[in-house]
């Protein structure tokens, strides 16, 4: 019901669906359920040429072979994705300890092979 201004991505169909029907075991997923009322600032992340993390305000581009943050955009003032801000915000860290431990997280799971959850 209504407009939301926050941010989903694909892999938050899964734990919305479990929890609409009550799912009672645990499960994994890397995405949250959009019906849960958050506090915390909604964002998504993809793999595009790098990682990126967007959320209601920022863009940001992570580039692996340099491991550092490259791109940073204020998506309200530049939603054409034209002025790099980069150099120029300080204000990134919170969304660049997400990325990265999103980044370390699905990597860890990988190599261990623990992607699914069993009981």
């Amino acid at each position: 019901k209504g407009i939301s201004s926050k941010v989903f991505q694909h892999i938050d169909i899964l734990p919305s669906i479990l929890s609409y029907l009550n799912f009672p075991n645990e499960h994994i997923s890397f995405g949250k359920n959009i019906f849960k009322k958050e506090t915390e600032l909604t964002y998504a992340i993809n793999y595009h040429n790098g990682y990126q993390l967007i959320s209601p305000n920022t863009f940001i581009k992570y580039n692996e072979d340099k491991e550092k943050i490259i791109e940073v955009y204020n998506l309200k003032e530049d939603k054409l994705l034209e002025n790099n801000i980069v150099n120029d915000s300080d204000s990134i860290k919170y969304l660049e300890n997400k990325l990265m431990g999103f980044i370390q997280q699905y990597n860890n799971r990988m190599i261990n092979n623990k992607l699914t959850f069993e009981n």
